[in-house]
């Protein structure tokens, strides 16, 4: 349908989108200034999920694995993966990761494994949602995995089951994880059908703060959930 479009390649780390206009007809765009030479990258994953999602996605859709800047750079997954020390007042104390899946937080020293706190998320985000079991990503060696909940986990669950699940998680998670990110987005859609439209709101103020986190200012989707 787009056979120029479709010849440009992908970078999770894009300097281009791709929109819509209403006529059908589809318009790249820069999101950063572009400079002489450079090659056109769009993305075409969701860039805000960790390197680990994004990369599976690409290799089990488009068959490559993506070497791009962001999926080479260690720390850019950061602020996506973290866990909050749950011995520190308040969302804002990050624990940091010393090797061997350590992690430590800047107040309080080393604390546990990722594993271990992950495997507790497991179970207690099991019995906020009423036994269901729920998939968990996190428990590999890997210190970027951060998979708690799926796009399917969440997309029967109640209403009521993700409000509890979100201020649970909410106590573990860093406030801008990327399952908070994908909770709230949730939790805004089903309380405009419910016609909770303040709590959409609230919900969908959260969202937003956490785009800010991922996603360039010029990113299409950020304006319109602006």
């Amino acid at each position: 349908l787009y056979p120029v479009v479709s010849l440009l390649n992908h970078s999770c780390a894009p300097n281009c989108t791709a929109v819509f206009s209403g006529r059908g007809e589809m318009k790249v765009r820069a999101l950063r200034p572009v400079a002489p030479d450079e090659e056109i990258c769009l993305t075409y994953v969701e860039v805000g999920r960790p390197t680990e999602m994004r990369r599976t996605e690409l290799a089990t859709s488009f068959f490559f694995r993506c070497q791009c800047s962001r999926c080479l750079d260690e720390e850019a997954d950061g602020a996506k993966v973290a866990l909050r020390c749950t011995a520190c007042p308040g969302a804002s104390v990050r624990l940091r990761p010393t090797g061997a899946g350590v992690l430590s937080c800047p107040a309080c020293g080393p604390t546990h494994t990722f594993q271990e706190r992950y495997r507790a998320l497991r179970k207690d985000l099991a019995e906020t949602l009423g036994g269901r079991d729920i998939s968990l990503a996190a428990e590999s060696k890997n210190k970027h995995a951060g998979a708690l909940l799926s796009a399917d986990d969440i997309a029967d669950i109640p209403l009521q089951r993700l409000e509890q699940a979100h201020a649970m998680l909410q106590r573990h998670l860093h406030s801008t994880h990327w399952i908070l990110h994908d909770l709230c987005s949730r939790l805004t859609d089903v309380c405009i059908d419910k016609a909770r439209y303040n709590d959409a709101l609230r919900y969908s103020y959260q969202h937003v703060a956490i785009m800010h986190e991922y996603y360039p200012s010029t990113w299409p989707t950020l304006g319109v959930q602006t």
